[in-house]
Protein backbone atom coordinates (compact mmCIF):
# COMPACT_ATOMS: atom_id res chain seq x y z
CA UNK A 1 0.00 0.00 0.00
CA UNK A 2 1.29 3.48 -0.92
CA UNK A 3 2.66 5.27 2.14
CA UNK A 4 0.67 8.36 1.12
CA UNK A 5 -2.63 6.47 1.15
CA UNK A 6 -5.16 6.85 3.93
CA UNK A 7 -4.22 4.35 6.68
CA UNK A 8 -6.62 1.46 7.19
CA UNK A 9 -7.39 0.83 10.85
CA UNK A 10 -8.49 -2.54 12.24
CA UNK A 11 -11.89 -1.04 13.00
CA UNK A 12 -12.34 -0.31 9.29
CA UNK A 13 -11.44 -3.92 8.50
CA UNK A 14 -14.03 -5.14 11.01
CA UNK A 15 -16.59 -2.89 9.33
CA UNK A 16 -15.58 -4.46 5.99
CA UNK A 17 -16.27 -7.93 7.41
CA UNK A 18 -19.70 -6.69 8.50
CA UNK A 19 -20.53 -5.64 4.94
CA UNK A 20 -19.47 -1.98 4.75
CA UNK A 21 -17.61 -1.54 1.45
CA UNK A 22 -16.01 1.90 1.60
CA UNK A 23 -14.16 2.45 -1.70
CA UNK A 24 -10.80 3.39 -0.18
CA UNK A 25 -10.91 0.31 2.09
CA UNK A 26 -11.85 -2.04 -0.78
CA UNK A 27 -9.06 -0.60 -2.94
CA UNK A 28 -6.49 -0.85 -0.16
CA UNK A 29 -7.37 -4.49 0.59
CA UNK A 30 -7.26 -5.43 -3.09
CA UNK A 31 -3.76 -3.97 -3.49
CA UNK A 32 -2.22 -5.05 -0.18
CA UNK A 33 -1.34 -8.68 0.66
CA UNK A 34 -0.58 -7.46 4.19
CA UNK A 35 -4.14 -6.15 4.64
CA UNK A 36 -5.56 -9.32 3.09
CA UNK A 37 -3.67 -11.40 5.64
CA UNK A 38 -4.80 -9.08 8.44
CA UNK A 39 -8.40 -9.42 7.26
CA UNK A 40 -8.11 -13.22 7.29
CA UNK A 41 -6.71 -13.15 10.84
CA UNK A 42 -9.56 -10.89 11.93
CA UNK A 43 -12.16 -13.21 10.38
CA UNK A 44 -10.65 -16.23 12.17
CA UNK A 45 -10.60 -14.28 15.45
CA UNK A 46 -14.33 -13.64 15.10
CA UNK A 47 -14.92 -17.35 14.48
CA UNK A 48 -12.86 -18.29 17.55
CA UNK A 49 -14.85 -15.87 19.66
CA UNK A 50 -18.01 -17.76 18.74
CA UNK A 51 -16.36 -21.12 19.42
CA UNK A 52 -14.71 -20.20 22.73
CA UNK A 53 -17.52 -18.16 24.22
CA UNK A 54 -20.79 -19.23 22.62
CA UNK A 55 -22.66 -17.90 25.65
CA UNK A 56 -21.48 -14.38 24.83
CA UNK A 57 -24.02 -12.61 22.66
CA UNK A 58 -22.13 -10.68 20.01
CA UNK A 59 -23.77 -7.26 19.84
CA UNK A 60 -25.26 -6.06 16.60
CA UNK A 61 -24.29 -2.85 14.85
CA UNK A 62 -27.06 -0.87 16.56
CA UNK A 63 -25.76 -1.93 20.01
CA UNK A 64 -22.30 -0.66 19.14
CA UNK A 65 -23.64 2.57 17.62
CA UNK A 66 -25.78 3.21 20.71
CA UNK A 67 -22.87 2.69 23.10
CA UNK A 68 -20.58 4.89 21.01
CA UNK A 69 -23.25 7.61 20.92
CA UNK A 70 -23.93 7.37 24.67
CA UNK A 71 -27.56 6.34 24.15
CA UNK A 72 -27.39 2.64 25.07
CA UNK A 73 -29.64 0.88 27.56
CA UNK A 74 -28.12 -0.91 30.57
CA UNK A 75 -28.62 -4.27 28.82
CA UNK A 76 -26.86 -3.02 25.68
CA UNK A 77 -23.97 -1.70 27.77
CA UNK A 78 -23.54 -5.06 29.52
CA UNK A 79 -23.71 -6.97 26.23
CA UNK A 80 -21.13 -4.71 24.58
CA UNK A 81 -18.85 -4.70 27.64
CA UNK A 82 -18.77 -8.52 27.73
CA UNK A 83 -18.00 -8.62 24.02
CA UNK A 84 -15.22 -6.04 24.23
CA UNK A 85 -13.50 -7.93 27.06
CA UNK A 86 -13.16 -10.95 24.76
CA UNK A 87 -12.65 -9.42 21.34
CA UNK A 88 -9.75 -7.28 20.16
CA UNK A 89 -11.63 -6.85 16.89
CA UNK A 90 -14.61 -5.58 18.83
CA UNK A 91 -12.44 -3.07 20.67
CA UNK A 92 -11.05 -1.85 17.36
CA UNK A 93 -14.56 -1.54 15.94
CA UNK A 94 -15.67 0.45 18.99
CA UNK A 95 -12.67 2.78 18.68
CA UNK A 96 -13.61 3.30 15.03
CA UNK A 97 -17.19 4.19 15.97
CA UNK A 98 -16.10 6.50 18.79
CA UNK A 99 -13.82 8.37 16.41
CA UNK A 100 -16.71 8.72 13.95
CA UNK A 101 -18.91 10.06 16.74
CA UNK A 102 -16.29 12.62 17.76
CA UNK A 103 -16.11 13.84 14.17
CA UNK A 104 -19.82 14.71 14.24
CA UNK A 105 -20.19 15.56 17.92
CA UNK A 106 -21.35 19.18 17.70
CA UNK A 107 -25.10 19.14 18.05
CA UNK A 108 -25.26 15.56 16.79
CA UNK A 109 -28.76 14.05 17.05
CA UNK A 110 -29.50 10.57 18.34
CA UNK A 111 -28.71 7.90 15.74
CA UNK A 112 -30.83 4.82 14.99
CA UNK A 113 -29.87 2.04 12.59
CA UNK A 114 -32.78 0.86 10.45
CA UNK A 115 -32.76 -2.92 9.93
CA UNK A 116 -34.90 -5.42 8.01
CA UNK A 117 -37.94 -6.68 9.95
CA UNK A 118 -38.22 -10.34 10.89
CA UNK A 119 -40.79 -10.82 8.12
CA UNK A 120 -41.26 -8.33 5.31
CA UNK A 121 -44.39 -8.73 3.25
CA UNK A 122 -45.86 -6.40 0.66
CA UNK A 123 -44.93 -2.79 1.16
CA UNK A 124 -46.76 0.43 0.49
CA UNK A 125 -46.39 2.43 -2.69
CA UNK A 126 -48.82 4.22 -4.92
CA UNK A 127 -46.75 4.59 -8.07
CA UNK A 128 -46.08 1.95 -10.66
CA UNK A 129 -42.77 0.31 -9.83
CA UNK A 130 -42.71 1.58 -6.25
CA UNK A 131 -44.46 -1.41 -4.71
CA UNK A 132 -42.18 -3.85 -2.98
CA UNK A 133 -38.50 -3.53 -2.26
CA UNK A 134 -36.21 -3.84 0.74
CA UNK A 135 -37.87 -2.73 3.97
CA UNK A 136 -35.70 -1.14 6.68
CA UNK A 137 -37.33 -0.37 10.03
CA UNK A 138 -36.40 1.75 13.05
CA UNK A 139 -38.72 0.78 15.89
CA UNK A 140 -37.32 3.59 18.05
CA UNK A 141 -38.40 6.21 15.50
CA UNK A 142 -41.62 4.36 14.55
CA UNK A 143 -40.43 4.81 10.98
CA UNK A 144 -39.50 2.72 8.00
CA UNK A 145 -38.01 3.28 4.58
CA UNK A 146 -38.62 1.10 1.54
CA UNK A 147 -35.75 0.97 -0.96
CA UNK A 148 -36.00 -0.34 -4.50
CA UNK A 149 -33.07 -0.55 -6.94
CA UNK A 150 -33.65 -0.43 -10.70
CA UNK A 151 -31.13 -0.59 -13.58
CA UNK A 152 -31.43 2.39 -15.95
CA UNK A 153 -28.40 2.01 -18.26
CA UNK A 154 -25.16 0.08 -18.55
CA UNK A 155 -23.49 0.42 -15.17
CA UNK A 156 -26.03 2.94 -13.83
CA UNK A 157 -28.85 2.48 -11.34
CA UNK A 158 -31.87 4.26 -9.91
CA UNK A 159 -32.59 4.14 -6.18
CA UNK A 160 -36.24 4.83 -5.38
CA UNK A 161 -37.64 5.00 -1.90
CA UNK A 162 -40.70 5.51 0.25
CA UNK A 163 -40.60 6.96 3.78
CA UNK A 164 -43.26 6.42 6.41
CA UNK A 165 -43.61 7.19 10.12
CA UNK A 166 -46.40 6.01 12.43
CA UNK A 167 -48.34 4.67 9.46
CA UNK A 168 -48.29 7.93 7.50
CA UNK A 169 -46.11 8.96 4.53
CA UNK A 170 -43.51 11.58 5.40
CA UNK A 171 -43.53 14.42 2.89
CA UNK A 172 -41.14 17.39 2.72
CA UNK A 173 -38.40 15.38 4.48
CA UNK A 174 -34.76 15.64 3.43
CA UNK A 175 -33.11 12.33 2.49
CA UNK A 176 -29.30 12.29 2.28
CA UNK A 177 -27.50 9.65 0.21
CA UNK A 178 -23.84 9.04 1.03
CA UNK A 179 -22.07 7.96 -2.15
CA UNK A 180 -19.13 5.52 -2.43
CA UNK A 181 -16.69 8.44 -2.72
CA UNK A 182 -17.97 9.93 0.55
CA UNK A 183 -19.98 12.73 -1.02
CA UNK A 184 -23.61 13.49 -0.19
CA UNK A 185 -26.60 13.91 -2.47
CA UNK A 186 -29.93 15.13 -1.14
CA UNK A 187 -33.56 14.79 -2.12
CA UNK A 188 -36.79 15.92 -0.46
CA UNK A 189 -39.71 13.52 -0.28
CA UNK A 190 -42.89 14.50 -2.08
CA UNK A 191 -46.32 14.62 -0.44
CA UNK A 192 -46.61 10.84 -0.77
CA UNK A 193 -43.30 10.18 0.98
CA UNK A 194 -41.47 9.16 -2.21
CA UNK A 195 -37.93 10.08 -3.27
CA UNK A 196 -35.51 8.99 -5.99
CA UNK A 197 -31.82 9.21 -6.84
CA UNK A 198 -31.03 8.78 -10.53
CA UNK A 199 -28.07 7.45 -12.54
CA UNK A 200 -25.98 6.06 -9.69
CA UNK A 201 -22.83 4.06 -10.49
CA UNK A 202 -22.21 0.69 -8.84
CA UNK A 203 -21.00 0.82 -5.26
CA UNK A 204 -21.98 0.94 -1.61
CA UNK A 205 -24.41 3.66 -0.50
CA UNK A 206 -26.05 4.73 2.78
CA UNK A 207 -29.20 6.73 3.46
CA UNK A 208 -29.42 9.22 6.33
CA UNK A 209 -32.79 10.77 7.20
CA UNK A 210 -33.17 13.28 10.03
CA UNK A 211 -36.50 13.05 11.85
CA UNK A 212 -37.77 14.94 14.91
CA UNK A 213 -36.70 12.24 17.37
CA UNK A 214 -33.37 11.35 15.79
CA UNK A 215 -31.58 10.26 12.63
CA UNK A 216 -32.49 7.10 10.72
CA UNK A 217 -29.43 5.42 9.19
CA UNK A 218 -29.45 2.49 6.78
CA UNK A 219 -26.93 -0.32 6.49
CA UNK A 220 -24.92 -0.39 3.23
CA UNK A 221 -27.09 -0.45 0.08
CA UNK A 222 -25.21 -2.26 -2.68
CA UNK A 223 -25.71 -1.30 -6.33
CA UNK A 224 -24.50 -3.18 -9.38
CA UNK A 225 -21.53 -5.50 -9.00
CA UNK A 226 -21.52 -4.72 -5.25
CA UNK A 227 -24.94 -6.41 -4.86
Amino acid sequence: MDSTSEPIEEGALQAYLEGERLPHVVEAIASSPQLQAQLEILARANERLHALAPQTVIPNSQDLVDVAAGQATARQQLRVAAYLRLSAAGRARMAYLLESQRAQRQGAPTLFLATPPVAAGATKGEREGDRGGAVLVSAELAAHVVVRIQPVAAGLWRLRGYLEQRGEPLGATVVVLRTPDGRRRTRTTDDGGFFAFERLPAGSYHLRIRLDAGVLLTPPIMLGDAQ
